[in-house]
């Protein structure tokens, strides 16, 4: 049997929903927009994708716009906190699109056995994080399993991290996948850098870092970007692109909108308060 190899381009990218001010969000759509359209990736895993009855689903309205522009993408988009569907005034997830079809997706709310309270303007909620999953169909008897996570920022709790048992809980997903041993693509906000430990270990597992040996530089601010100032003031990497399983050979790697747009004659704005990764690669299902 010949095996194919098939080249692709992934991104990955935080969209900042911003709520509750959602700051510029039809603009920062726009923008998004505007890049994807630049690059025309084939895969897209994107995390902060919100809903509201004002703005309606931004990923729903992300993928009838591209394909106004002639680009036909699949989509499965879910939510993560909050519900509009429930009767609510806003929700945010995580969206996962594709040049293929989706033949099939899943969900996992990550640790939810442990789960995290946060405090927000003296609002107490309990904090939910998922990583999705996107079955791809590439071929005949060809599939490509994709994840799009968004790990938590909470810290350490009593002695327990709630990242490393999200991060753990991610890596059981993903080696339940249904095209297992085939390599899958595993990307988006782990609010982790490389260096940190939950990351290791994930490495230390058989994952690898798809932009190792590039020099992609940092992504997002950890004293948070100003959406309006055209200085780039990212000083930390914590959006990733990694691959679980053999069979990946990267071609390049490169941030993904990651310069401020001039929107008016002397007005910048970023499309996010992240800047996403995006890697080109070949790889063998």
């Amino acid at each position: 049997m010949t095996e194919t190899t098939i080249r692709l381009k992934a991104v990955t990218f935080n969209a900042y929903h911003g709520y509750p001010l959602c700051p510029h969000i039809e603009k920062r759509l726009a923008l998004l927009e505007r890049g994807i359209a630049a690059e025309t990736p084939d895969v897209i895993l994107l995390q902060e994708m919100s809903a509201s009855p004002l703005y309606g689903n931004l990923a729903e309205r992300l993928q009838v716009d591209l394909c106004a522009m002639g680009l036909a993408y699949s989509m499965v988009y879910e939510a993560a906190n909050g519900s509009v569907r429930n009767g609510g005034a806003f929700e945010e997830g995580s969206a996962i699109l594709s040049r293929w079809p989706i033949v099939a997706a899943e969900v996992r709310r990550l640790a939810s056995e442990h789960p995290v309270r946060r405090e927000y303007h003296g609002y107490e909620y309990e904090e939910f994080r998922i990583a999705l999953r996107a079955t791809l169909e590439l071929g005949p008897a060809a599939q490509l399993d994709v994840f799009g996570a968004h790990v938590t920022d909470a810290p350490p709790i009593g002695g327990i991290s709630p990242r490393k048992l999200q991060i753990e809980d991610l890596a059981a997903f993903v080696a339940e996948r249904p095209s297992h041993p085939s390599p899958a693509i595993v990307g988006g906000d782990f609010n982790a850098s490389l260096d940190a430990p939950e990351i290791g270990w994930l490495l230390a597992r058989g994952f690898r870092d798809l932009c190792d040996g590039f020099d992609l530089g940092p992504t997002n601010d950890r004293d948070d970007r100003d959406l309006e100032n055209p200085i780039d003031s990212a000083n930390q990497r914590i959006d990733h692109l990694l691959v679980a399983g053999n069979g990946a050979r990267v071609i390049a790697a490169r941030r993904f909108l990651d310069s401020a747009f001039e929107v008016e004659p002397g007005r910048f704005l970023w499309a996010s308060d992240h800047s996403g990764v995006l890697v080109e690669m070949e790889i063998r299902p």
